[in-house]
């Protein structure tokens, strides 16, 4: 009797087995129909050779508390059970391609969509490391594509496989010279054997998998598993940067997102003469349409009066953009009216941003789209506030703006938010108000902070926090956000090196006064 059979007896008639899918490598696996739900199942058998030398009661026992586990991201656990010796388990069958079946036929990922991805699995990773429990096989393989979302397959699998192989025969990972993971993802704690393996080798897996997402390949592609397993304990991985996100060859979309990423880190960084040139050379090709030049053009104006404050230069930029690409030659959807009011109060120009609300509410009368856009309003009509020297009604749009019509947050930008308010409060001299606000801001998790958030204000929230801290007489707070603003900045501009020496030289003289 081969192994189907073997199965299919051992179901039952409560499953139906219907096809056999490709397996990996520790498994086969065939899809079932559940007889008395009617519903689609995958049947997983661990296979002989991973089995030999494990517990079975063992194995049982560890994959109930995995079963545990219900969350949207993760695909539970249905039953367990034994056919022949061999351990089985059934899950839900996910309509859908695996994220390994998407890269081998797509090759890299846009960065919108790797950002989605990796944003699902580090949901599933956060629910299930809050209970204690370890996926150990992070990897393509095992995060499914299903609609717009990704959800994470086999969780504690490979921990329950370790559990029942420790307990057999009295053995441990080391003595069995089994290192349960994929040599391509693993982290160096499993590559050693090491039996004490927690969270981080999960984390470290998802940064190996989210580089593969990005660059089209895993970190030490081109070595034999072998040769992998120790590179991942001795050698740092190629840069991404250098691999793909500037190169010629990189398709239109990749390559534009490519330049949203460093230019981001440029902005961080405080290199604005070089996030400036990554701006003017994204909208090339057939990504150069009229929506996308004035988003580029509001950018450079935007970014350039986030670090030099109200001057008439972008407010000269701003004209000249909507000159080129004025509104109403796009569609109303895609009208940045939120935008432009925003670069021109950050510009100083709270009249000009008062035009612009104007057009707004003249041209749009959707109710549906002034719904959908009242959380953006808001926060733009909190811009506005700032720039007319108004920071009392600018903390009132700004937490308006953090919900939307529905009464739900309205941001996926969780530090956003916090961001806003903190300017408003401090604009208003409330000290300690301010101090929580950007404390909130840069400890707030998010998986797009770099992007929506970080580039523009963390530094700034660094050196606004030492100032402040210096003020309350809390020194070693005042350093340490000094020093951190310092770390950043410390290859910034020409112009902004002023800045950085005069955190230094704050630094240098808190430092001896606590030595005193």
């Amino acid at each position: 009797m081969d192994l189907r059979q073997q199965l299919q007896h051992t179901l039952g008639t409560a499953f139906t087995l219907e096809r056999e899918l490709g397996g990996g490598g520790m498994s086969r696996v065939f899809v079932a129909e559940e007889t008395r739900l009617r519903r689609k199942v995958v049947v997983k058998v661990l296979t002989p050779e991973l089995t030999a030398s494990i517990s079975a009661d063992r194995f049982e026992r560890e994959i109930r508390l995995a079963a545990s586990l219900q969350q949207a991201n993760i695909v539970p656990l249905l039953s367990a059970g034994e056919t022949d010796g061999m351990p089985y388990y059934t899950m839900p069958y996910v309509e859908g391609e695996s994220l390994r079946q998407r890269l081998d036929t797509g090759g890299a990922m846009s960065l919108a969509e790797a950002v989605n991805v990796l944003r699902d699995v580090a949901r599933a990773l956060a629910y299930a490391h809050d209970l204690g429990i370890v996926h150990r096989d992070i990897k393509p393989d095992n995060v499914l594509l299903s609609g717009a979302a990704a959800v994470v397959t086999d969780f504690g699998i490979a921990k329950a496989l370790s559990a029942a192989r420790s307990q057999a025969e009295g053995a441990t990972l080391t003595q069995t010279g089994m290192a349960i993971g994929t040599p391509a993802y693993i982290a160096p704690e499993q590559a050693a054997g090491d039996p004490n393996v927690d969270h981080r080798a999960d984390i470290y897996s998802f940064g190996c998998m989210a580089y593969e997402l990005f660059a089209g390949r895993s970190p030490f592609a081109d070595r034999t598993p072998p040769r992998m397993m120790a590179a991942h304990m001795t050698e740092p991985p190629w840069p991404i940067t250098e691999l793909r996100t500037l190169s010629n060859d990189a398709d239109p979309e990749y390559r534009q997102d490519g330049m949203l990423f460093n230019r981001r880190m440029a902005t961080l960084h405080g290199e604005l003469t070089r996030a400036a040139r990554l701006v003017r050379g994204a909208g090339t090709g057939d990504l150069a349409d009229p929506r996308r030049q004035l988003s580029d053009s509001l950018e450079l104006a935007s970014t350039h009066a986030w670090f030099h404050g109200a001057n008439e230069a972008d407010v000269a930029r701003i004209d000249a953009a909507l000159g080129r690409y004025p509104l109403r030659t796009l569609s109303l959807e895609d009208r940045p009216y939120f935008d432009v009011m925003t670069d021109y109060a950050r510009a100083g120009r709270a009249d000009n941003a008062k035009a612009i609300l104007a057009a707004y509410r003249a041209d749009v009368a959707e109710t549906a789209l002034l719904r959908l856009q009242s959380a953006d309003l808001r926060n733009a009509l909190g811009e506005v506030a700032l720039a007319a020297n108004d920071p009392r009604t600018a903390i009132v749009e700004f937490r308006r703006g953090d919900v939307g019509y529905d009464g739900k947050p309205a941001r996926e930008c969780g530090p956003c938010a916090e961001l806003n308010l903190a300017r408003a409060f401090d604009a208003a001299n409330m000290a300690d108000s301010t101090i929580a606000a950007y404390e909130r801001f840069i400890i707030t998790p998010f998986v797009d902070r770099l992007v929506m958030a970080d580039a523009l204000g963390l530094a700034g929230a660094h050196k606004r926090l030492g100032e402040l801290y210096e003020a309350k007489g809390d020194i070693p707070r005042a350093i340490a956000h000094d020093q951190r603003y310092i770390d950043l900045w410390k290859s910034a501009d020409p112009e902004l090196q002023p800045l950085v020496g005069e955190a230094k030289r704050r630094v240098a003289r808190l430092t001896a006064r606590e030595k005193r």
